[in-house]
């Protein structure tokens, strides 16, 4: 009976700790493959804050910002939902160059959608393909959001998986449409400042029972239960770090140190990672030291660790503290740290590699060796009936034709930037033909 007592005396001395997860996110956040094929009409509506998806019977509800449906998107606000997002769409900057949110030229959603000529439709008439669908490089979408904080998105890919290589040209592509892969970057709130190319992850509690599973692209954790998955990267558990691979996980993710401060490592290296292995050890190892007399373990500050995920995607990371907020005086194992995740493919680490700019920005080319004419959006809905033509040639007419060779709607060329209006297409496919000085261009107009 004593030795009873004695152990409730003990169990009621300890504070109760909610180990509940409260850890925080700043920076760019990468999802991959958010699906926009739930059928005609219907969305995939997303929160930018928590970074999940947003099920369907909450889309006449503030909890969402933006929603995708094929090549459409929209934004939580006008005739699409509740809510009060407005948006624009920048021309030639990048996600990189774009540091400051622009404070006037945002519109809700209307008869116009606000977010509109994000990317190119090609086809080769010569190739009969590829009909693909590829972002416009220069395009970022900037938003402010309901809570008043701006935010810029970036589409990166179209296509199941991201392929690092979207063909323009040549045969029909076999790629899997209409699965968005986007980074986006919210401001701190009560500024403009969209700078942070880093994100920092602050008090992420590593128990001793359970690892804590970690995604870089979206910067967000898993469930255990998925800790047999692909969806998590890196894992923690006290002092314990591990990668997806080898005898950790069945990825194949690896990792290295490398040999500079975590600002001077500009380019990943090609050679030299390793994964986890039972002969080899972990490939994240002596990230801490710990002090004998203080019993503190301290983040190593000149061991910047490389990640290579099996997706072909970089990652630079850096370890900041094993304490909660910082603080040695704090509870223990409560990771913070900071990483770049580079989401191209590319080996560049510095932030730096943007897709190249074209100029003039082009979507739907129309083109001769001294002319170039841009429609958008295409491919189009049956329900739009609005068409946009971006030509510098004032007083040329447009036509579409259809593919017998009816002429089922004339205009002209009004200004820069002329929307064609009560187009009311059906289904199908189409030639938009503009004829200027004797020249005439045409690009094929896919109506879904």
């Amino acid at each position: 009976m004593k030795k009873y007592l004695h152990t409730l005396i003990l169990f009621a001395a300890i504070p109760f700790v909610n180990f509940a997860q409260s850890f925080t996110v700043t920076g760019p956040r990468t999802i991959f493959d958010l699906p926009a094929n739930k059928g005609a009409g219907k969305y995939t509506f997303f929160n930018l804050t928590s970074g999940k998806e947003v099920a369907a019977a909450d889309s006449n509800s503030t909890l969402w910002d933006i929603a995708f449906s094929t090549t459409k998107i929209i934004i939580n606000s006008g005739t699409s939902g509740p809510g009060t997002v407005s948006a624009q769409v920048l021309s030639s900057t990048s996600f990189t160059a774009l540091t400051a949110a622009p404070v006037t030229g945002y519109v809700q959603d209307a008869a116009s959608k606000a977010v509109t000529g994000w990317y190119t439709y090609n086809y080769v008439p010569a190739d009969g393909g590829p009909h693909t669908i590829t972002p416009v490089a220069g395009k970022v979408i900037a938003a402010q959001l309901s809570n008043g904080n701006y935010v810029k998105i970036e589409i990166l890919n179209y296509y199941k998986g991201a392929p690092t290589a979207v063909p323009v040209t040549g045969a029909p592509y076999t790629g899997t449409p209409q699965y968005y892969t986007f980074r986006y970057l919210i401001a701190p709130a009560g500024t403009t400042d969209l700078s942070k190319l880093t994100t920092t992850v602050k008090n992420l509690y590593a128990n001793g029972s359970n690892y804590q599973f970690f995604n870089f692209a979206s910067g967000d954790t898993s469930v255990v239960a998925d800790s047999n998955s692909t969806k998590w990267d890196i894992a923690f558990k006290a002092t314990s770090v591990i990668m997806n691979s080898g005898i950790s996980g069945p990825d194949e993710d690896s990792a290295q140190i490398a040999t500079t401060d975590f600002s001077s490592v500009t380019t990943a290296p090609a050679l030299d990672w390793k994964s986890d292995e039972i002969a080899t050890g972990k490939a994240i190892a002596g990230w801490y030291s710990y002090d004998m007399n203080t019993h503190i373990i301290s983040a190593a500050p000149d061991k910047t660790y490389l990640v290579k995920l099996s997706s072909g995607r970089y990652v630079k990371m850096l370890f900041d503290s094993y304490y909660k907020d910082g603080l040695t005086t704090n509870a223990s194992r409560y990771y913070s740290f900071t990483y770049y995740f580079q989401p191209t493919g590319s080996t560049d680490l510095t932030a730096e590699d943007e897709r190249e700019i074209d100029t003039p920005v082009t979507t739907g080319i129309l083109t001769s060796a001294a002319k170039v004419v841009t429609i958008y959006p295409n491919p189009i809905s049956s329900a739009d009936n609005r068409l946009t033509v971006v030509s510098n040639n004032i007083g040329a007419s447009v036509k579409i034709i259809d593919l017998l060779g009816n002429e089922i709607y004339t205009s002209a060329i009004t200004d820069t930037a002329t929307q064609l209006t009560n187009v009311n297409l059906a289904k199908g496919f189409y030639l938009v033909v503009v004829e200027s000085n004797g020249s005439v261009f045409q690009q094929k107009l896919v109506v879904e």
